[in-house]
């Protein structure tokens, strides 16, 4: 079989599964993989654990500095790439340089998303998407007593709790009318955003900020109520999209990310797109969108990698997934957060210990599951979801003793499989 040049664009999650999957497939390949960054692979969520001091920046990195060779790889860092010659194959790097490929994967992940506000020059504000940001943020952090941080997601949220562990006073600006909108439920959001408060964190919920003021030594923040924030510090963490600008005019379909088939392939049938970039099917809708989580990174980049070395294989879709560990807390969601039209839920809620438990279900099949302070494996729950496992005569049981019910109901279903197999 003829020898083959792949070029991965990105050195991420997405990127590493995809590479590990195309040497699994294929010895004698051409692998080439370009980077942006100068840094060894790591992962964006790593960073808060990073800025807190629990680890350090020798424990972020995904690999060791021998694995491309072991992989028999070409890693290129530091080299961005401007736009793709499709046509011809090639990529055009921001040196005037060319490469050419005949399989592509597009794997260059999501970048920050700035809010439209007067004043919010993006030069001043900190992020945490890189680890150079997260340098930046640690040199300010010293000597700051207040900070203020636009957005209550997930990386908002951990960038909340490490500050408030180092003794900075946060306050948080929400433009919707809770935090974590896009990963738990109003009643888990709410328990969180308690335990926070009572750590220091202060919240702005459901108000904008419309006007940023820099001072010499400080930043205030106008609400559009007319209040004022004042901190030494302004992070904004309002969301990401999609690093797609380089793909201008060449022919592949944007579709909010880069729009995929089931092969994770493009609207082009030599490209492929894994990650924070690629608009995939929702394994609960089968509608396109995007669901920039670590564990969806690494099935479509394993998926695509199989595809590009020519072993057809075929992507479920996605499955939202989410844990957030907080002040020695633990909230753990799967699958939908909130229930549809159609769709019915469980609840069991205990104010006095601060336990949350939800399963959404419907035609008696899980369809997700929230969890504050409770002992359960997401990774089975995910299992029950993406099986379809009955679990209508034993909702309750599930609700009662998530772990132990879910760990039985998908041993169950693996024997019902391994039996109908034999057959």
């Amino acid at each position: 079989m003829e020898k083959k040049k792949h070029v991965i664009i990105g050195c991420g999650t997405a990127a590493l599964a995809a590479l590990k999957q195309m040497r699994k497939v294929s010895a004698e390949d051409e692998i080439k993989l370009v980077t942006m960054e100068p840094h060894l692979p790591y992962s964006p969520t790593s960073l808060p654990y990073l800025i807190s001091g629990r680890i350090t920046e020798s424990e972020i990195s995904m690999v060791m500095e021998d694995f491309f060779d072991r992989m028999k790889a070409v890693w290129v860092r530091g080299k961005r790439v401007e736009r793709l010659d499709t046509e011809k194959g090639e990529i055009l790097y921001d040196s005037h340089e060319r490469e050419s490929f005949d399989s592509l994967l597009i794997a260059t992940g999501s970048e920050p998303l700035f809010p439209s506000i007067p004043g919010l020059n993006n030069e001043q504000v900190l992020q945490l998407r890189t680890l150079d940001h997260a340098r930046e943020l640690m040199t300010k952090m010293k000597g700051s007593q207040t900070a203020i941080i636009l957005g209550a997601g997930l990386i908002g949220m951990h960038v909340a709790e490490c500050l408030a562990e180092r003794g900075i006073r946060v306050q948080v600006v929400e433009m919707l009318p809770r935090i974590l909108p896009a990963y738990f439920d109003k009643d888990a959001s709410g328990i969180i955003q308690r335990v926070l408060e009572k750590h220091g964190v202060t919240f702005f919920t459901g108000r904008r900020a419309t006007e940023v003021a820099w001072k010499k030594r400080s930043v205030e923040v106008l609400l559009e109520d007319g209040e004022r924030l004042q901190a030494d510090l302004l992070l904004v963490a309002t969301g990401v999209k999609p690093r797609t600008a380089f793909l201008k005019e060449s022919g592949i379909k944007i579709n909010g990310g880069v729009l995929v088939d089931s092969e994770m392939r493009t609207s082009l049938q030599h490209v492929f797109a894994a990650g924070d970039v690629a608009s995939a099917k929702s394994f609960l809708t089968g509608e396109h969108g995007l669901n920039p989580i670590l564990p969806n990174a690494a099935e479509q980049g394993k998926i695509a990698g199989s595809n590009m070395a020519g072993e057809k294989k075929e992507y479920e879709g996605w499955l939202p997934m989410n844990t957030f560990n907080f002040f020695g807390h633990r909230a753990v969601s799967v699958g939908k957060a909130a229930p549809a039209e159609g769709d019915e839920a469980v609840v069991e809620e205990d104010d006095s210990t601060q336990t949350y438990k939800k399963i959404i279900y419907r035609d008696g099949r899980l369809q997700g599951a929230t969890f504050l302070d409770t002992d359960v494996d997401a990774g089975v729950f995910q299992y029950l979801i993406r099986r379809r496992v009955e679990i209508g005569p034993h909702k309750e049981r599930l609700i009662k003793a998530p772990r132990e019910a879910s760990l039985w109901l998908m041993r169950e279903a693996e024997k019902r499989e391994t039996i109908s197999i034999e057959e």
